[in-house]
């Protein structure tokens, strides 16, 4: 950003600390919500924080019985187009969190949302893993930029 004429430090850091300001009202506004009707500040959250990263991250929401988010929790990141999601890790923290049903949501820096063979193999084993366990899977988010793919919206949860 420095090579932008008028751009210096002072300016850099404003720029920063208005980002972390605007992270932080967005995560803000969509705890102890019904997420079904707070899912486009879910979503406009989740863009926010995932769009712009170089890596795959892979992050879990946990919900309530009333759809209400628990917590938001970053659970393993990768390189840039992979990222490693271990099974018994995710249903352990489920079960910690006593969550009732989760979202997955991951993001592809690629800028391409639809799903690699990996992600339909990874859900699938996610959902059988839950479900063993009596927790719902209700979505998986894919955030690529701007776009997002939903797996509940296109029959794959």
């Amino acid at each position: 950003m420095k090579e932008i004429n008028g751009i210096g430090d002072n300016n850099i850091f404003g720029l920063k600390i208005s980002q972390a300001v605007a992270g932080r009202f967005l995560k803000k506004g969509i705890f102890n919500k019904d997420f079904i009707r707070s899912s486009v500040e879910v979503l406009k959250y989740l863009k926010y924080n995932l769009r712009d990263k170089n890596r795959e991250v892979f992050l879990v929401i946990y919900l309530n019985r009333r759809n209400q988010i628990l917590k938001m929790e970053e659970f393993f990141e990768g390189t840039l187009s992979t990222t490693a999601v271990y099974l018994r890790e995710v249903v352990k923290r489920a079960l910690d969190n006593n969550a009732e049903a989760l979202i997955f949501v991951h993001n592809h820096p690629s800028g391409n949302p639809n799903p690699s063979q990996d992600d339909l193999t990874i859900t699938k084993k996610l959902k059988e893993a839950a479900k063993a366990n009596d927790v719902s899977i209700h979505d998986h988010l894919i955030i690529a930029g701007n776009e997002v793919y939903s797996f509940a919206d296109h029959g794959l949860i």
